[in-house]
């Protein structure tokens, strides 16, 4: 009865958060980290590994992913003053981390990290950083910020110096940055843009898409901005995504994205929780030092809903610290990949950081300017051999196994079709038009049945009943069972004795084309009156008293009846009481069957739970036995025998199972 759905890597190599995970799935069961044993988790868990799932017609869920390194070397001579700007940074915080290390300045360290992870991304984002931080060290009224887990630069600007460091040091080094970083700028002279418009032109032309869309991320808004000024120069439409925005105006910039613009330009505030599935061609102008976070960007693309083999362009700034401290790290974790394939990396990820702090070995790397790599390999070492070791031995406990029962009987398919028709004939009866939208297959727009309610809009636009649709359009308005709108038919429903009880319909099948009957529906409740019920529909058409049409009642049954009308005026030529006796005989006939199969199902279950009852009280009488002090170990054992024989009348009256059948609707229906 206990149904737990989760994303990515539940175990996350912490072996008691799992284990109360499985807990809340068999307490029973999992009792102890010794029940943590695959054989015991493959009997309450299915895992499916992301590039073999398939759908219901054996096609792959998920495409290809083609990530290409794309090396960007800066030109002695054409970049000489960027290649100056980013040396001055480095040495500046090679020089001052220590420091802030001996006085125990982290937000200064912060500040530090900041000025080399910019210094890699854009002389616009080293412009608007370094403008800011003059701006507050200049400034009369400086208050001190502590931000120590943040990546907020209005907060890390805002930090004092540490203790007994000269403040004109830094504004020196500030104005000096300033100066070189907007003569770059003012001309585009970051060796990043050129190379960003022909990889964005490159693929165009490969692809034959002139509307080909991307996806840019940078880390930094002022590097952003500059993206999208540069690439408007040359005719591409920009959408942006930036930690500004609230979740609505997100919304408008990936539906301006799907349908106006070529390119969505988003800092890592988009790298998650959006779905631009639409999109597979994604280029990551900066690469966060945390590979965790780029496996977030690539996941808005890579994902369910993509048609395509998704194309990830990862740029690389050649002759930088961030560049040979990735070319270590990466060849490692590129072995990880071919061996256990790249979602099983992506698994271990989260786990590493947990270990590695990678900004950490960034910045070691950085204030270790004149040390050799050996330091560096020998922690690429260690970060393959962990990871190596989790996936070897498998430490995330659960297996990967096949899905053999057929997943279509486990879902109900029909769930969207039967919701669909009965918003539609509630609107028809209420004489309310329907209208579809000309461009948006499956869309629907139509005026609220309901005005009386304040909690409905008074028109409702995209509506949908589809969740493929919902999932690709952020405007859509999906009608589930947790709808306002479903919730407002229901109650009118139960609460109207006389709407939809009896009926004449005629249906159009031509497979049953001329016949005409009787079509008696039956409610079969299954129940034990504590933890279980079952409601099952039983249909049974009889085309006159005592002929039961058992080819249509399965029909009724199995099938929604779309395609019919109402018959206003009726003849019946049937002796009504005398089919209904026979209906219900074949209706108690259907459910007897039903309800042995539910009550065998049932109680083999709950045997099950009883055994299981046995090991977990056995289990706790062997730890309360160890106690030394007597008039607490009996009093323990009493409380553990009375909780025991509480449990088990539970079980016994769990199993006292009832159906209940009771006629639910009668109609006239004939086929034409």
């Amino acid at each position: 009865p206990i149904l737990l759905l989760l994303t990515a890597t539940p175990h996350q190599g912490k072996s008691d958060l799992f284990l109360n995970l499985l807990k809340l799935i068999d307490p029973v069961l999992f009792t102890s980290y010794s029940s943590l044993k695959p054989e015991l988790v493959k009997e309450v868990s299915v895992r499916n590994k992301k590039r073999a799932v398939v759908d219901f017609d054996g096609k792959r869920i998920f495409k290809n992913r083609i990530t290409s390194l794309i090396e960007i070397s800066r030109d002695i001579e054409k970049n000489k003053k960027e290649i100056e700007l980013y040396e001055k940074i480095t040495t500046y915080t090679h020089t001052y981390y220590n420091i802030a290390i001996k006085k125990g300045q982290k937000a200064y360290i912060l500040l530090l990290m900041l000025y080399q992870r910019i210094a890699s991304s854009s002389s616009f984002a080293i412009l608007s950083a370094m403008q800011r931080r003059l701006e507050f060290l200049e400034s009369e009224n400086k208050s001190q910020i502590e931000p120590l887990e943040t990546s907020d630069i209005d907060d890390i600007i805002k930090v004092n110096l540490p203790e007994n460091m000269a403040i004109d040091i830094e504004k020196t080094f500030l104005r000096e940055c300033i100066d070189t970083a907007r003569e770059i700028a003012e001309n585009f002279y970051d060796a990043k843009f050129n190379k960003l418009l022909e990889i964005i032109e490159e693929t165009i032309r490969r692809e034959e898409k002139p509307d080909l869309k991307f996806i840019i991320f940078t880390e930094f808004k002022a590097t952003q901005r500059a993206i999208i000024k540069f690439l408007e120069k040359f005719g591409y439409s920009c959408a942006y995504i930036n930690g500004d925005l609230s979740r609505e105006e997100k919304v408008i910039q990936v539906v301006k994205f799907k349908e106006e613009s070529q390119i969505l330009v988003s800092t890592d505030a988009g790298g998650e929780g959006i779905n631009l599935q639409f999109c597979y061609c994604m280029i990551n102008f900066d690469l966060p030092w945390n590979p965790s976070r780029l496996e977030q960007r690539i996941g808005r693309i890579d994902r369910i809903g993509q048609t395509k083999d998704v194309l990830v362009f990862n740029f690389h700034l050649k002759d930088t610290v961030e560049d040979r401290v990735r070319e270590i790290l990466e060849a490692k974790l590129n072995i990880i990949k071919m061996q256990f394939g790249e979602d099983k990396l992506a698994d271990v990820l989260d786990l590493l950081q947990d270990e590695f702090s990678f900004d950490k070995i960034y910045i070691d790397a950085i204030t270790k300017l004149k040390e050799k790599d050996e330091e560096l390999d020998k922690i690429a070492d260690e970060i393959y051999k962990k990871a190596h070791d989790i996936l070897e031995k498998d430490e995330f406990i659960l297996p990967f196994t096949n899905f053999q029962e057929d997943a279509k009987q486990l879902l109900n398919n029909k769930l969207n079709q039967i919701m669909k028709n009965l918003v539609f004939n509630v609107l028809k009866f209420k004489n309310i038009e329907v209208l579809s939208y000309k461009e948006e297959k499956q869309l629907y727009r139509f005026k609220n049945p309901y005005i009386d309610n304040p909690n409905l809009p008074s028109n409702f636009r995209y509506v949908t009943f589809n969740p493929d649709i919902a999932m690709e359009n952020p405007k859509a308005d999906m009608i589930n069972v947790e709808h306002l709108l479903f919730n407002q038919i229901k109650d009118e429903l139960t609460q109207n004795n006389s709407i939809g009880l009896v009926s004449a319909l005629r249906a159009r099948i031509n497979k049953f084309q001329g016949i005409k009957g009787i079509w008696f529906v039956y409610k079969l409740q299954i129940s034990n009156n504590i933890n279980r019920k079952k409601l099952k529909a039983i249909s049974v058409f009889m085309e006159d008293e005592d002929f039961c049409n058992n080819r249509i009642s399965k029909y009724l049954d199995e099938n929604i009846l779309e395609n019919f009308e109402i018959i206003q005026n009726l003849t019946l030529n049937i002796d009504l009481d005398k089919a209904a006796d026979t209906a219900r005989a074949k209706a108690e006939e259907k459910a007897r069957d039903i309800y042995e199969t539910v009550k065998f199902q049932w109680i083999d279950e709950i045997d099950k739970y009883e055994k299981k009852l046995e090991e977990y009280f056995v289990f706790k009488k062997r730890g309360i036995l160890n106690i030394p002090i007597e008039n607490i170990r009996e009093s323990k054992l009493k409380s553990l025998n009375i909780e025991f024989e509480e449990q088990l009348l539970q079980y016994k009256k769990q199993k006292n199972i009832v159906p209940k059948i009771e006629l639910f609707q009668v109609g006239f229906l004939e086929f034409c």
